[in-house]
Order: C-alpha cells, then sequence, then structure tokens
C-alpha cells in the first residue's frame, strides 16, 4: 500500500455520468426497437409506393433488405456488440441510406421527362447524383468522427454505427440501386 500509494497524483475524481441499468431494461428496449424498425421500414415503403410507383418501392425494398443483411453479416464478422445507441443509429441509416435512392429516382424523372430511355436515364441518374450521395455521406461521417473522438460513450456506440453504415451506403447502395433499376426496368418500352 505503501508502494502504491507513493506515486500517486493528487488529482480529483469527477464523476460525469452514472447510469443504472435494470436486468430486464434491454429485453424491452430491444423490443422497441424491433418494432420501431418494423414501422419505419413499413412506412418508407409505403410512402415510395405512393410517390415513385410500386416498380421503385420494390428497388426501394431490395434495397433496405440488402443494406440491412450486409450490416448485419459486418457486425457478425467484425464481431460488434450492439446497444441501444447503435440499434438507434441502425434504424437512422435506413432512413439515410433511402435518400440515395431518392436522389437517383428524382434524377431519374428528369431525365426520362427529357424523353431518354430508361436505360440512358438511368445511367445518368447515377452519374449525376452520385456526388450528392456521396457529399450527404461524407458530411455526415465527419459529424460523427467528431461526436465518436470527442462524445461520451453513448455517442462512441452511436458514432461508430454511423460511420459503419455511411462507409457501407457509399460502396454498396449505389451501385445495388442502378442495378436493381436496370432489372426492374429492362423490359420496359425505351
Amino acid at each position: 500500500a505503501k508502494e502504491l500509494n507513493a506515486w500517486n497524483m493528487p488529482a480529483p475524481l469527477i464523476l460525469l455520468q452514472e447510469e443504472k441499468v435494470s436486468p430486464s431494461l434491454w429485453d424491452s428496449a430491444f423490443q422497441g426497437a424491433l418494432i420501431a424498425t418494423g414501422v419505419g421500414t413499413l412506412a418508407i415503403i409505403i410512402y415510395m409506393f405512393f410517390i415513385y410507383g410500386r416498380r421503385k418501392a420494390a428497388v426501394t425494398t431490395a434495397t433496405m433488405f440488402f443494406f440491412f443483411i450486409v450490416l448485419l453479416a459486418t457486425l457478425k464478422l467484425i464481431d460488434y456488440a450492439l446497444s441501444l445507441s447503435g440499434i438507434a443509429a441502425i434504424i437512422l441509416s435506413i432512413g439515410m441510406a433511402v435518400d440515395a435512392n431518392i436522389l437517383i429516382f428524382e434524377r431519374m424523372n428528369e431525365e426520362v421527362k427529357s424523353w431518354k430511355s430508361y436505360s440512358a436515364a438511368i445511367e445518368t441518374a447515377q452519374k449525376r447524383s452520385r456526388s450528392a450521395i456521396r457529399d450527404g455521406q461524407i458530411s455526415t461521417l465527419l459529424i460523427w468522427v467528431l461526436l465518436f473522438a470527442y462524445g461520451i460513450s453513448i455517442f462512441k456506440g452511436f458514432g461508430s454505427m454511423i460511420i459503419l453504415t455511411a462507409i457501407l451506403t457509399l460502396v454498396l447502395n449505389v451501385p445495388f440501386i442502378e442495378e436493381a433499376l436496370r432489372i426492374i426496368y429492362k423490359n420496359k418500352k425505351d
């Protein structure tokens, strides 16, 4: 004890955060998160159906499920322990991933209105919307890197998940959306 106390520094201990969690909190919070994810996903699909039609709603649905499956596989590969803030980030990132669909769909609608064929409209929409998608995801990445670096532990879990999902959106979603649109509109008259 004398040796341990000989080198200690006189620094005060300041309590910044204290949390008390009951053992049943995770079960109820996880159930709520699953319900929120399901309701949010269903609301997005219905919204896309009424705004963009059944073909683009099908592309959005396929994109969301592909994104979610790849995200879960990535979490399993890196052995990531999900927290409630991480689950909230996943729910938010699904909506952010759909934003890429909306940007491409709107650009595609503009190209079709200018009498381009569907295949040319898909190609042009993907090229012209890529920079907006990239810039949106990079600005999100920068904000969450700062929160991850300087925030408390709750922000760090949220930030690390947002960083992962933004990278997945940049790398996977845009090519997947383009290919899904090509498949859906393959037999559509040009």
